[in-house]
């Protein structure tokens, strides 16, 4: 058996070679080279360069970006690829759905998720695994009732790499009962978000099972550590982004046009917890400010603009990285929010208390 390269294949190795040379970002490669995992932003970056080349998917056929490499160039991409050492494509958008697609995807679902899947404009997790059903995915009980256009999805899955990250899940499911074990199921896509723990938190404030004392301490814990870990990570480019953020709504309200119970009222939180490049802190504060939008939901508040000048103070002190400072001036603020919350519950009758 000969295992030598090719001539092609050893040009096609040196072009890989050169290619990464010249075009992976010298902060990813060192990050990788100290031995620490990609951050999620390090694999979009590269894999959108990759993907400039067909490279992100190789094995796709190029009408739906990909290159047509066989599987010798896709082991010499993949080798050089570990040699850098760069991150790897996401295995579950180009390796798991795409071919799914590929095989059995409408003309509609190919245009619309091809190119986001090769681009890493939308990250996927896989939700096989459940409780009582690891590798034995015949046995799995999620199900999924078809109801008009729509199906209705019912059930748990465990294990979901990258799940703290993703925009979506796509999902085996049960789509009948009667069939003999293993045999009638479906593969199910669904946008994902992290609106569960926002969701639970709201239920258990609706049913007084949380206070909204007990939600907005939370969150302003949150928040403080966020801006902790942001102003020890953050980049000049987080700083820009939050800039921006505050300019736009400065703008917005000198003309009259400030905006009180949107989602961008919370975007600024959100760009705070970005800037700290911990998935985890992500969710939590995207959690718990959608439920603290919920709450200025229910008592419609003005728009202020007190706010704007708070938040810009919070962001000077963080480029000064003086994080006792930033948490304290946020931490202030939301002790008044939440005063304001608290009395404006308190004017409201409770329940099986009669109304004057």
């Amino acid at each position: 058996m000969d295992l030598d390269l090719t001539a092609e294949q050893r040009s096609f190795r040196d072009e890989v070679r050169a290619f990464i040379q010249h075009r992976l970002p010298s902060e990813i490669r060192e990050r990788l080279r100290a031995g620490h995992p990609p951050r999620k932003q390090d694999t979009v970056t590269w894999q959108r360069i990759l993907n400039e080349r067909g490279w992100a998917a190789p094995h796709w056929p190029k009408a739906y970006g990909g290159a047509d490499l066989g599987q010798m160039e896709r082991l010499i991409l993949m080798d050089e690829m570990f040699r850098a050492p760069a991150p790897l494509p996401q295995m579950f958008n180009v390796v798991m759905l795409g071919p799914v697609l590929l095989k059995f995807g409408t003309p509609e679902q190919l245009n619309h998720f091809m190119p986001q899947l090769a681009n890493l404009d939308v990250w996927f997790c896989q939700g096989f695994s459940e409780p009582g059903s690891g590798s034995d995915l015949a046995s799995l009980r999620t199900s999924a009732r078809r109801e008009g256009e729509s199906y209705i999805v019912n059930g748990q899955k465990i294990w979901t790499t990258t799940a703290h990250v993703a925009d979506w899940v796509f999902a085996l499911v049960r789509t009948s009962n009667e069939a003999r074990k293993g045999v009638n199921g479906g593969f199910y896509i669904r946008h994902a978000g992290h609106g569960g723990l926002a969701q639970t938190v709201q239920d258990m404030v609706s049913l007084s099972q949380l206070s909204i004392e007990s939600v907005m301490e939370a969150r302003t814990e949150i928040t403080c550590v966020a801006i902790r870990l942001a102003c020890a990570r953050a980049t000049e480019e987080d700083f820009g982004l939050l800039q921006r953020e505050i300019d736009l709504h400065t703008n917005l309200f000198r003309l009259g046009q400030g905006s009180s119970n949107t989602r961008s009222v919370i975007e600024f939180y959100r760009l705070i917890a970005q800037a700290t490049h911990n998935p985890l802190i992500v969710m939590m504060v995207d959690a718990l400010s959608e439920v603290y939008r919920g709450l200025l939901a229910r008592v419609d508040p003005r728009p202020n603009k007190e706010i704007m000048a708070v938040r810009q103070r919070v962001l000077d002190l963080m480029r000064e990285r003086d994080a006792h400072a930033a948490a304290e001036a946020m931490t202030l603020y939301q002790r008044k929010i939440t005063r304001y919350l608290v009395s404006e519950r308190d004017k409201k009758p409770r329940r099986g208390q009669a109304s004057r």
